[in-house]
């Protein structure tokens, strides 16, 4: 059985535009931890009101990983979906 990783980190955006400029300029930092890529912005960002975080995980059964949080009493939001991030 593989275990479990961390293989996605998205931030939302209530200014998409705003956004994009600011993570396509050279203000932040990134590192690669082998599949993770670790970003770190300005606290300027949770004054603008960009202050949402979303962690993506490799499982090796999507269903299982489900219930086992459901099991622990903690709500899905968002029922999951098969996302395709290669790049």
């Amino acid at each position: 059985m593989q275990a479990s990783s961390l293989n996605l980190v998205v931030v939302r955006a209530s200014d998409l535009e705003r956004t994009r400029i600011f993570y396509s300029g050279p203000v932040h930092y990134a590192c690669d931890f082998g599949k993770v890529v670790l970003e770190f912005y300005p606290a300027e960002m949770i004054a603008a009101g960009i202050d949402h975080v979303r962690l993506g995980f490799d499982v090796d059964s999507l269903s299982r990983a489900v219930d086992s949080v459901r099991a622990l009493g903690y709500p899905v939001a968002t029922l999951p979906a098969k996302q395709n991030m290669a790049t």
